[in-house]
């Protein structure tokens, strides 16, 4: 992190605390999301004041994950930040999905797994031709050979999805 902010670029924290907590407390519908938004936060707050003070590197502008959960409640991470009180509180003066940065891009693109590579098509042409905002989202995962290391992090969100039905099951129940 610390060699990109040297080389000019910016690094920043990746947060996805409001699937962390829909999956922990088994969420089900937007209101429980609401509810347990004032949790959500918390942990935010406390996670981005760790990676400040880890880095040392100032972090205004950060990213939200998508998760499957985000999906299943129809809930994007960023979520977190649509009250500018709280995005005041915590430093944060932009998140990579706001309208003021995605409204000014010229081209957008995304990495996938191999045979593919990239949505929706190489963002290399793009690039060579100058194209004056191009936002590229890239996953690690997909570039290194990891299969140990990959098949953890299947491993890792299958156990969590299994938990989340689970939770959700006995929230129905109760």
């Amino acid at each position: 992190m610390a060699d990109i902010a040297a080389g000019g670029g910016e690094a920043s924290y990746h947060y996805e605390e409001l699937a962390t907590v829909a999956k922990r407390r088994g969420l089900r519908t937007r209101a429980d999301v609401d509810r347990s938004m004032p949790e959500a936060r918390a942990e935010f707050a406390a996670n981005l004041a760790k990676m400040r003070s880890t880095t040392g590197l100032p972090m205004p502008v950060v990213s939200s994950h998508g998760d499957f959960v985000n999906r299943r409640l129809g809930v994007a991470n960023w979520a977190i930040l649509a009250d500018a009180a709280f995005r005041d509180q915590v430093g944060v003066q932009a998140e990579a999905y706001d309208e003021q940065l995605i409204g000014r891009l010229t081209s957008q693109y995304s990495d996938v797994p191999h045979p593919r590579y990239w949505i929706p098509e190489d963002p290399t042409p793009t690039i060579r031709a100058g194209d004056p905002v191009v936002f590229a989202l890239v996953h690690p995962r997909h570039w290194r050979t990891d299969p140990v290391g990959n098949l953890r992090d299947d491993v890792r969100r299958a156990v969590e999805g299994a938990r989340y039905e689970l939770a959700t099951r006995q929230r129905r129940a109760s």
